[in-house]
């Protein structure tokens, strides 16, 4: 039984150390001003997306574009929103008609039609370091 172990705790910690070592890079461009903050919400479930984010980050917003990275990412299927949150107030403000006043973006630039995208749309897949893209948008 321990050569067993002894055998497999190699392979368990490798296995480990590979799924801690993932990090995703997401660079959010066309960034309109050095107001406020930048933030990026990573989702890890359909079910969760746009309400219950698994990890989130932010940064200070400057005009172009601006780098998030997140480590220790397990492999799997994940969905970005990001916000640029202007006035530092954590939500992403809209008009009297729910438009939002605040640029937003989603991976794979994806858009839906009167609100978010789909999970589906937005998923991408982590099976090592990773770098996207998103494109924010003003409306």
């Amino acid at each position: 039984m321990k050569l067993i172990f002894v055998c497999l705790l190699p392979l368990v910690l490798n296995l480990v150390s590979i799924a801690s070592e993932n990090t995703l890079t997401v660079k959010i461009t066309n960034i309109k001003t050095s107001e406020g903050e930048i933030a990026v919400a990573l989702y890890n479930a359909e079910k969760k997306f746009m309400k219950s984010s698994y990890k989130t980050k932010t940064g200070k917003a400057v005009a172009g574009t601006v780098e998030i990275i997140f480590e220790n990412i397990p492999q799997g299927q994940y969905a970005l929103s990001v916000m640029h949150d202007e006035n530092k107030n954590l939500k992403l403000d809209t008009n009297l008609l729910g438009i939002p006043k605040e640029g937003f973006g989603f991976s794979n630039n994806a858009m839906g039609n009167f609100g978010p995208p789909s999970f589906e749309k937005a998923k991408i897949e982590i099976t090592g370091s990773k770098e996207i893209s998103i494109k924010l948008k003003y409306l």
